[in-house]
């Protein structure tokens, strides 16, 4: 077979041509693959082998040999199943263990099923068959059989070339040119290094301050604005400029993602480092920090994230400096956990991770009469800030905060201690399945670290849990050696999605991304995000018909739409009037959230109402990709203002009547009586209020008495009164008629 290889001649080198030499000279000469490869090109033997082989289903050859028994097809592929170099050699050319053994019994079945076989096939199996060959020598057949079935094997060699992401650093010319310096701020919250590392932001002549979340990113703006800094603000959503021509005015507070890596800087200040483990958003820290162009680059973070950043640091070329801070005011783990909702005090905030397990905790709040503010990541950045001031103002009478992990960043407030309810929290595992774990040590720490903030008006902070099992929890977590960030997120370009969709045009977008996924050849300090909401929406959009480019927009649209239904049918609105050129007004979306919307008066009209409020913010987000589309952006803005009014205002109205109905329940609660189990009967209940209506009866009475004998006087006076206030109220109300009640439900009542 050698022979027959290098006898061929020269031509176009389809795949299995070159796999199959490879795999002849490994065989023969036990030695590099790739460096043989290369020998054997320059010795010009490397020639187009499939000018020997016919297409699978072309018309059967005329060998005369005959078609083997099955038997000795399944001995023939099991030896090439079993055998090692085969496996590498099909690894090579893209197959997965799980592909391999897919494309080998498909491989068998076509051997067996077909009636008659390609010549050179058959004529290869029954030079196996009587010991001529080894069966090994089937493999390039087998080869070309399966880029039938995956397409992909026959573009591998090129698909792992455009998903090569070994050096990230080199993807950003314009910051390798400069020699950068990196400051590392690190700390613990509450240490004051994001104050320190934005002194030289505000100083700067060109700088940039990027933000986890825009609530941070506005607070810069307006610290700008306070210390007369000329300042740009750039968001997904809302972008304000100084200059009337929107070109940068020297100052630019933004999200992470948006930091503009064209610009040259002076200072940078990257806030929130340790998040470019995170598996969404982790590419956008990693791409920050690699490729801004800045004569110095600010990160402030955990001291976790220091040893990566620094390796990162290294592979750049850049100068790297620490700067270590220690927390500003004392915090205190204690040793008891909360037993009872009487327990809470003034400055307390009481985390739960879910909106469900939010408003269970508001409804005991409510049952006792406590005033309290609440912030949850559904709520619009304004209606944050708003619950956020109340809670901080000692006039306003509001003492108490419930609150989501939203928290743990980008909203200054004055909490004296922090309880967690609750140390479960949902997120999606490798397979973008929503499970329920246990909160990660550097979120819990990240939240307890809020209380006592230095300046407050606390300057002690403590943290406890409500119940023993929560605070065993909490302390087993933050008892734990503190992880390190092993790994920063990286997420693939569209130029390099576009090149994947060259090779492999009938492959929908999530294919695309799944399969770069799939393949993608990483430094070891590196992953690559996962991307759930990218791959969602991308399904989502599948059967629209959208440029590439336009699809890949949208699929990096901040747009939760695995959570939140509203959003997956706005999302595919929008979308269809891209595909159609249709500008989408404000008043369409008017219609289609039917508005005007009452002020919700209950959790569910709120849920809805927050959700309109994610899809107006989808649509500024689109704005700004998508101008000549989503050209209403004015009046889109004005209509969010006043869906954030009416949030806020449902907040209110919720709180207000379940305040007054938890006021009722105290003030019943109040009555010192000692609640036993009742075991009257309805008619022995009825006799007892008829009896009061006929008290001369004694023929009653007497049967009254010796039927509860074994009742407690007490007990007796507890039924007697409660049936008899039952009968005054409805009296009052009806007359002196009665209405068709069952006494024995209202004994129930009082029971209960």
């Amino acid at each position: 077979m050698l022979r027959r290889a290098v006898a061929c001649s020269v031509g176009n080198r389809c795949n299995l041509c070159l796999s199959y030499q490879r795999y002849v000279l490994t065989n023969c000469l036990r030695r590099d693959v790739h460096l043989l490869s290369n020998l054997a090109e320059k010795l010009d033997v490397l020639s187009d082998f499939s000018c020997h082989i016919k297409p699978l289903k072309s018309k059967s050859g005329s060998s005369g040999l005959g078609k083997i028994p099955n038997k000795q097809i399944s001995e023939i592929i099991s030896a090439l199943r079993q055998n090692d170099l085969v496996r590498e050699l099909a690894y090579e050319q893209g197959m997965s263990n799980k592909i391999f053994a897919t494309c080998i019994t498909k491989f068998q079945q076509y051997l067996v099923e077909s009636s008659q076989l390609p010549e050179e096939i058959e004529l290869t199996l029954n030079d196996i068959a009587i010991g001529q060959r080894s069966a090994d020598d089937i493999f390039p057949y087998f080869l070309q059989h399966s880029q039938k079935i995956y397409p992909i094997l026959m573009c591998f060699s090129d698909l792992q070339k455009i998903s090569k992401l070994t050096n990230p650093a080199n993807w950003y010319p314009k910051a390798r040119e400069m020699k950068r310096k990196i400051v590392f701020h690190a700390g613990p919250t509450n240490s004051g290094k994001t104050y320190e590392a934005t002194q030289a932001f505000f100083q700067a002549e060109k700088g940039l301050y990027a933000a986890p979340l825009r609530l941070l990113a506005t607070e810069i703006y307006k610290k700008c604005d306070e210390l007369g800094v000329p300042c740009d603000l750039i968001t997904g959503e809302h972008q304000r400029f100084v200059n009337e021509d929107r070109s940068f005015c020297g100052h630019v507070a933004c999200t992470v993602e948006m930091a503009n890596l064209e610009q040259v800087y002076d200072s940078v200040v990257i806030d929130e480092i340790q998040l470019l483990r995170d598996e969404q958003r982790g590419y956008a820290w990693t791409r920050a920090l690699l490729g801004l162009p800045s004569r110095e680059v600010h990160v402030c973070g955990e001291p976790a994230a220091v040893n990566l950043v620094k390796q990162l640091a290294e592979t750049c070329g850049d100068e790297f400096q620490v700067q270590s801070y220690e927390r500003l005011t004392p915090l205190c783990f204690e040793d008891f956990a909360l037993q009872s909702w009487r327990e809470i005090e003034k400055g307390d905030c009481i985390i739960a991770f879910s909106r469900t397990s939010i408003f269970k905790v508001t409804a005991e709040l409510e049952k006792l009469g406590v005033k309290y503010a609440t912030i949850y990541g559904a709520l619009p950045p304004a209606t944050k800030i708003e619950q956020a001031r109340v809670f901080n103002d000692p006039e306003s009478g509001v003492d108490v905060l419930v609150a989501s992990d939203a928290i743990g960043m980008g909203i200054n407030l004055s909490i004296r201690r922090i309880i967690f309810y609750s140390m479960d929290k949902f997120t999606r595992n490798n397979a973008g399945i929503l499970t329920k774990v246990k909160v990660p040590q550097h979120l819990a720490l990240q939240i307890a670290g809020r209380a006592g903030r230095y300046g407050s008006a606390y300057d002690f902070g403590y943290v406890t849990a409500f119940g023993e099992s929560t605070l065993r929890d909490f302390k087993e977590i933050a008892s734990q050696p503190i992880g390190q960030v092993e790994k920063a997120g990286i997420a693939p370009t569209f130029d390099q999605l576009q090149m994947f969709a060259y090779h492999l045009p009938e492959y929908t977008l999530k294919n695309l991304i799944e399969i770069f996924n799939l393949i993608a050849q990483i430094d070891k300090n590196f992953f690559v995000c996962p991307s759930f909401e990218f791959k969602e929406i991308a399904n989502l959009l599948e059967e629209i018909d959208l440029p590439l480019e336009a699809k890949f927009k949208f699929c990096i649209a901040p747009a939760n739409v695995t959570m939140v239904p509203f959003l997956s049918s706005l999302m595919l609105k929008f979308a269809q009037s891209y595909s159609r050129g249709q500008a989408v007004s404000c008043e369409m979306i008017k219609k289609l959230i039917k508005w005007p919307i009452e002020t919700p008066k209950t959790c569910a009209a709120l849920d809805n109402l927050e959700s309109v409020n994610e899809g107006l913010e989808l649509y500024l987000w689109l704005s700004y990709r998508f101008p000549t589309i989503f050209d209403d952006q004015e009046n889109v803005t004005r209509l969010m203002i006043e869906t954030s009014e009416l949030i806020k205002e449902g907040l209110e109205t919720l709180k207000l009547c379940n305040l007054n109905r938890g006021a009722a329940m105290k003030a019943k609660q109040e009555t010192p009586r000692k609640r036993k189990k009742l075991s009257s009967s309805l008619k022995e209940l009825k006799r007892q209020m008829y009896i009061e209506q006929k008290p001369n009866d004694q023929e009653e009475v007497a049967q009254i008495h010796e039927s509860n004998s074994n009742k407690t006087e007490k007990q007796q006076t507890a039924i007697i009164d409660y049936a008899k206030s039952k009968a005054e109220k409805i009296d009052a109300s009806h007359g002196n008629s009665w209405p068709a009640l069952d006494p024995l439900n209202s004994a129930d009542e009082y029971q209960n």
